[in-house]
């Protein structure tokens, strides 16, 4: 095995354990194995915590934004191999945090092992983002209606939900026009004022996909910057009239709605097969809805035959005689579910089972 001599300490080393032409000792006690900042300065939105480096980043938190910061401005030799490096912020007060810094690593066989503390100054500016929200900002609104009803309770929440996840994901991506500046609601249904025109078009796609319904865009011209013409789209999304579980009478059938979408998925009570409708217009003018699973009452089944079944009407206890539904032959108990329409009894099932 070759060897060489220190030209530092004169101590005899193996040639593959030199680094840059000394023993690592020496290289360790004369080279700048890692190098850092005695202070340092960011910026920080006082309103959403973002850092600015270059352009505003999102930030969890003021210490997670010094952390980054500094952890970018450390530098650390080459020759170093098996490095940790680990962060502790220290928070003195709102304008000054320490970072504690812990770095391990090896040169060869020599361990190596620094404490750094690192003094984090911190300036406030409100970011680009957070500006246009206080100052009302937006490009697009997403008006939610229903037809012939009110939008729910649910319905309201969830798509709230879906725009929030919407908003955030485009945000995480870059997108600093990725807010919500505010939510309206109404007895008939909530607008949502969004900052970005692809973010609301994103929320109208995500909803008509969970619920279906209509959507109808206009735009209104806000002005006009170096010659190009400003607009603010509006988006109109209506519901469908209808609910999951409703029930509802189309061309002779009865039909309880299972999904809802861009098509409406239901069963035919009669049958017990499933339907897929078309929502559009045309067809929804043809539904009438008769009632909800909501609206159903367990009563007696009484007797059935080869077509018919009796049960007890819920509401007056008479004997009532209705068509045999595809799900009895499976029965196997005396309680059934009903509902009460304009036309009779309706047995439900309370499985979506085929009848195959």
């Amino acid at each position: 095995m070759r060897k060489n001599f220190c030209p530092l300490c004169g101590k005899e080393v193996e040639l593959e354990e030199m680094v840059g032409g000394m023993c690592a000792e020496c290289y360790i006690k004369k080279e700048k194995i890692i190098e850092s900042p005695r202070e340092s300065e960011i910026t920080i939105c006082p309103r959403c915590g973002s850092l600015y480096e270059g352009g505003w980043k999102k930030s969890k938190s003021i210490e997670s934004a010094a952390v980054a910061f500094i952890s970018s401005k450390i530098l650390i030799s080459n020759e170093i191999d098996n490095i940790e490096l680990n962060f502790s912020p220290e928070r003195l007060n709102s304008k000054k945090i320490i970072v504690h810094a812990n770095f391990k690593g090896r040169i060869k066989t020599e361990t190596i092992e620094k404490n750094l503390d690192i003094l984090v100054r911190v300036r406030y500016n409100i970011c680009d983002r957070c500006s246009r929200i206080s100052g009302g900002y937006y490009e697009s609104i997403v008006q939610i209606r229903a037809y012939n009803r009110n939008p729910t309770k649910s319905e309201r929440e969830k798509i709230k939900k879906i725009a929030s996840e919407i908003v955030n994901n485009g945000y995480d991506r870059g997108d600093e026009k990725s807010f919500i500046t505010d939510i309206k609601e109404f007895e008939k249904g909530l607008d949502l004022y969004l900052g970005s025109k692809k973010i609301a078009k994103q929320i109208c796609k995500s909803v008509r996909s969970r619920y279906g319904g209509d959507l109808l865009d206009s735009a209104k011209l806000v002005g006009e910057k170096d010659g190009k013409k400003n607009y603010r789209i509006t988006h109109s999304l209506r519901l469908p009239k209808f609910l999951i579980d409703d029930i509802i009478s189309y061309e002779g059938n009865i039909i309880q709605i299972k999904k809802i979408g861009k098509k409406i998925t239901g069963r035919d009570l009669s049958t017990g097969k499933t339907i897929m409708l078309e929502d559009h217009k045309d067809k929804l003018r043809r539904m009438k809805k008769v009632g909800s699973i909501e609206e159903s009452a367990e009563t007696d089944l009484i007797a059935a035959t080869e077509n018919e079944i009796q049960v007890l009407d819920p509401e007056t206890d008479e004997v009532v005689t209705i068509p045999k539904p595809y799900f009895i032959d499976d029965f196997n108990k005396n309680k059934i579910k009903v509902i009460k329409t304009d036309s009779g009894l309706i047995a439900l099932s309370a499985t979506f089972k085929e009848k195959k």
